[in-house]
């Protein structure tokens, strides 16, 4: 396998490059932080007609998940719109969601979202949808048999992250099934779509516990 000249390009540089890429197709500007334990994206709203992100990198790497594939995963976030303004209004303001409430259905949302920009930056690029399916498969086994049988967001996970095995014979496999699949390759609000058809079973869940 050819292997990047590190000495030409470094790692930190390549991954300022591909921001800078996102950067001009959604009129932002992009910064990445290596700190923290876990990777994600932050908006800070509106400067001189940008929109300003903050992208953290877990240092270290959490888990089973390479640095690039981090950066890529959140900088797909910004790129294909994941539309958490529109996701909090929906929860709070017409759902009306206490907080526990509230953080089990962003938690569902989140993994539908993943899947979502993970399918269309991977359609973009092929090299970046091999890399997604080498990281769900590497979390996958990080997960073991440890799964939730009856929590919406273990089967969720499960499916993604390519262990429906363990969970197949679980109540609603398929409908969380079907929810990872409709969302492929969607617009930025495919997965509040997704969401919104699963509700009655989500809200089955809670209900019941």
């Amino acid at each position: 396998m050819t292997r990047r000249n590190t000495e030409l390009l470094s790692n930190k540089d390549m991954y300022v490059k591909y921001a800078d890429v996102v950067e001009v197709v959604r009129n932002a500007k992009i910064t990445i932080m290596h700190r923290g334990s876990n990777n994600m994206v932050q908006y800070h709203g509106l400067e001189k007609d940008k929109h300003i992100f903050r992208i953290f990198s877990a240092t270290p790497n959490v888990k089973g998940i390479e640095k690039f594939v981090g950066i890529i995963h959140e900088l797909a976030h910004v790129l294909f719109e994941s539309p958490f303004k529109a996701t909090k209004k929906l929860f709070k303001d017409n759902w009306q969601l206490n907080q526990e409430e509230y953080k089990f259905f962003f938690n569902v949302f989140n993994v539908l979202e993943d899947q979502r920009i993970e399918s269309q930056m991977g359609k973009m690029y092929l090299k970046h949808a091999g890399r997604f399916n080498k990281t769900t498969k590497a979390l996958g086994k990080l997960m073991g048999n440890d799964v939730r049988h009856n929590n919406p967001i273990d089967i969720l996970l499960a499916i993604r992250f390519q262990r429906g095995n363990v969970i197949n014979n679980t109540e609603n496999y398929d409908v969380y099934a079907k929810a990872l699949e409709d969302v492929v390759l969607t617009d930025k609000f495919g997965a509040l779509r997704v969401i919104v058809s699963i509700k009655p079973y989500l809200d089955k869940y809670l209900s019941d516990r």
